[in-house]
């Protein structure tokens, strides 16, 4: 029997407790390159066969073990995603009916269409995610039908993220950004932004 413990961006911790007639077991992983593996604590040295598309089995011939751990390998995207579980936390989403509201400013600041701001909405409400979880969907963009600006607004929302130090940072820097780029006021704002030209 296997229990996953810990899920995420970095690391699958399992716990297993093997068939104690048949200790050989096999792990399917999709879509992952590791980066390395412990069993209880001691780094291994495993076989990796391929399997199909972005696929990878990982065997293993041991005695019964307790505690598997699966390193995965990291860049900018998972950077970000760590650092947003530390804005955030780890549970469900906290966001107040102001911050709810701020979110789909932005929706409407992108022009994003009505089927993708209803994924938002349903991301958000329904599923309780956190807002850098949403801004990774948006980016990528999984499950959000293609939109040229929903990536557009990812990047927004990930640049409001990635440059505060707390969670209630994050929509005063988005809303900032907004403001820069309408030219609506605001610290380092461009208040000709979207003027007409003068007259010759």
């Amino acid at each position: 029997m296997a229990t996953f413990t810990i899920i995420n961006e970095q690391i699958i911790i399992i716990d297993v407790i093997p068939d104690q007639s048949n200790a050989k077991l096999k792990f399917n992983i999709d879509g992952s390159q590791l980066v390395a593996v412990e069993i209880d604590g001691v780094n291994r040295t495993l076989t990796f066969n391929p399997v199909g598309s972005g696929e990878t089995e990982v065997e293993f011939t041991d005695e019964p073990f307790g505690i598997m751990k699966i390193f995965l390998p990291q860049n900018s995207l998972t950077n970000f995603a760590t650092f947003g579980r530390t804005l955030e936390g780890d549970f469900l989403n906290n966001f107040t009916k102001t911050e709810f509201e701020r979110v789909f400013s932005l929706a409407e600041h992108y022009n994003l269409s009505p089927e993708n701001i209803q994924k938002i909405k349903n991301f958000t409400t329904i599923d309780n995610q956190k807002a850098y979880e949403i801004a990774g969907k948006m980016l990528v963009p999984l499950g959000f039908t293609a939109q040229a600006n929903l990536t557009q607004a990812g990047q927004a929302y990930i640049d409001g993220i990635g440059n505060s130090t707390t969670f209630a940072e994050i929509f005063d820097k988005i809303e900032q950004r907004i403001r820069n780029e309408t030219g609506s006021g605001g610290l380092g704002d461009d208040p000709t932004f979207g003027d007409a030209p003068p007259e010759s």
